[in-house]
């Protein structure tokens, strides 16, 4: 048997050991627990993004890990495909949606005569300006690299490595990704309001359906984790509407 085969092998034992649990249930509870850590540190305690979504991912990470650490483990190490090479540019793409959604609000800001009365700056550019700020003199590579580690990691463990799994168990795979990526774009529409939400989703999609295709963690890490690199190291500008 090469190593291929006992790569998948591995995923499937963990697999049929998940479907002797109710898979439903078992992400029941930690979706709620991240949903109101969204909503209680967004909407009531007023904690900054870059608090409540590292604190988040940790506490996701750490529960995917001790409920099934053999299967995160068994989708991590399987690295022989070709959508490792693709996740990258995927990402590099994704980055520049961004950067186009957000000169397209700077233009509608600048065009609307700014942020003058009950206009409000979204959350999401919030966030990047209070990053920003509290970074203070941190390189924006380590910064990126920081996000990468923490988010790009810890995000993937829970949602695709997790969440996406035990509902495979119950529904179509397809159906499965989907609804992984809304539950992931609900959770950022908790922590960064609608634009964040809008674009988790699409990056949602793509990081369960690289998941789906390749059996492997890896893609989706890489995809998320460049992601993140690009957005905080390469900084998309905000200028306009700040």
């Amino acid at each position: 048997m090469n190593n291929s085969n006992k790569k998948n092998s591995k995923i499937n034992r963990s697999q049929s050991i998940v479907a002797e649990r109710d898979p439903i249930s078992d992400i029941r509870v930690p979706l709620m627990i991240l949903f109101l850590w969204a909503a209680v540190s967004s909407f009531y305690i007023d904690l900054p993004s870059w608090v409540t979504l590292p604190v988040a991912a940790v506490v996701a990470a750490t529960w995917a890990i001790i409920r099934e650490r053999g299967l995160i483990i068994a989708l991590s190490i399987n690295w022989k495909t070709y959508w490792v090479l693709l996740a990258p540019i995927v990402s590099f793409l994704l980055y520049a949606l961004l950067d186009v959604a957000i000169q397209s609000v700077s233009v509608s800001l600048i065009s609307g005569g700014g942020l003058n009365g009950n206009r409000e700056l979204p959350a999401l550019f919030t966030w990047l300006v209070s990053l920003r700020a509290s970074a203070g003199d941190i390189p924006p590579v380590l910064l990126g690299l920081g996000g990468a580690i923490v988010l790009g990691i810890g995000e993937e463990f829970f949602w695709r490595g997790f969440v996406q799994t035990r509902l495979m168990l119950v529904i179509g795979h397809g159906t499965a990704s989907l609804i992984t990526a809304i539950l992931y774009g609900v959770f950022y529409l908790f922590a960064l309001g609608t634009m964040a939400a809008v674009l988790s989703l699409f990056l949602g999609i793509v990081l369960s359906m690289f998941t789906l295709r390749s059996r492997s963690l890896l893609p989706a890490i890489l995809c998320h984790a460049s992601f993140l690199i690009f957005s905080l190291w390469l900084r998309p500008d905000i200028s306009g509407i700040v």
